[in-house]
């Protein structure tokens, strides 16, 4: 396992249940397309575990895995938005590399009662041009 950056990089440690996870999951496989998610119906039975989420001011890790940066010196942040996704709401923290081609996304679950912490590091996070 890999060290993560010291504690006072750490913006947010998140604790999903399995259930969380579980409506994330679902969720995600929703957006991907029909035909993924009835074949992963169908076939998944996955007995899916809680997850650990860590976001810092440059990346997002999950359960201290590798980190998927947003802001390094070849990506520039965009923007981060939290969306209603039924039973739970998701961080969505949209990047660009520096030449501005693909916009990439990364989406996290936020967990139940972690709404006022996600708007808060959503103020925090946002880009200072894109404020109005």
């Amino acid at each position: 396992m890999k060290p993560i950056h010291d504690e006072q990089t750490v913006l947010a440690r998140w604790i999903c249940t399995k259930e969380e996870w579980r409506a994330f999951d679902r969720w995600r496989r929703k957006r991907q397309s029909r035909w993924r998610y009835f074949w992963h119906r169908l076939l998944g039975r996955n007995l899916t575990k809680g997850a650990e989420i860590t976001i810092t001011r440059d990346d997002v890790r999950i359960n201290n895995n590798d980190a998927e940066p947003f802001s390094t010196a070849h990506r520039e942040l965009r923007r981060i938005d939290i969306r209603d996704a039924g039973y739970l709401n998701v961080l969505e923290i949209s990047y660009s590399d520096k030449s501005g081609a693909a916009l990439n996304e990364i989406r996290v679950p936020v967990p139940r009662g972690k709404l006022r912490e996600a708007i808060a590091l959503q103020l925090l996070l946002t880009p200072a041009e894109r404020e109005g």
